[in-house]
Parts: C-alpha cells; structure tokens; sequence
C-alpha cells in the first residue's frame, strides 16, 4: 500500500541586529506608528517596495504589526543595503 509521511519543518528563527549594531547606522529617521500605518505602506514609504516591509520589521524587533500600537516609534535607515547588511542579507 501506500505509505504516508508527516514532513516536519524546524521553526525559523529570527535573528536580530544588537543595539551596538544599530547605533552604528547613520542615515536614518523614526516614524511615528499612527492609526492606518502597515509594514506594507512603510515599506513603500522608505524602500519604494512594499515587500521590504520586513527589513523595518525586524529592526525594530517587532516581527508583526500586532506588535505595535499607536505612537509606537520605529527607527527606519534610511540606505537600504545598509539596513539589509545589518541583518545578514
């Protein structure tokens, strides 16, 4: 007969840059979270791409937008190739 098999993924890991690290950024802003804001839309907003929404994501240390309130800060470099390097891409 036919055999089943279950495949097991390893949960992903996120790893994010030291505070050390994100000091030695120099060009960036803050963005203020306000009400309508999504990782999408800042990412557009900065990167001109929404699916670089992550980079500010993981950053900041906040995986998902549930993460976030109003008012919440997020500090944003503004090169990115500097901000991908500081992640490890």
């Amino acid at each position: 007969g036919k055999k089943k098999f279950i495949n097991q993924l390893a949960t992903q890991e996120l790893v994010y840059p030291t505070q050390a690290e994100i000091n030695e950024i120099k060009d960036y802003t803050f963005h203020t979270w306000t009400t309508g804001d999504t990782y999408a839309k800042l990412g557009y907003k900065y990167y001109s791409d929404p699916q670089l929404w992550w980079v500010i994501a993981t950053i900041n240390k906040k995986p998902t937008e549930f993460d976030l309130k109003v008012g919440d800060v997020l500090f944003v470099p503004t090169i990115l190739s500097e901000a991908m390097s500081l992640i490890g891409y």
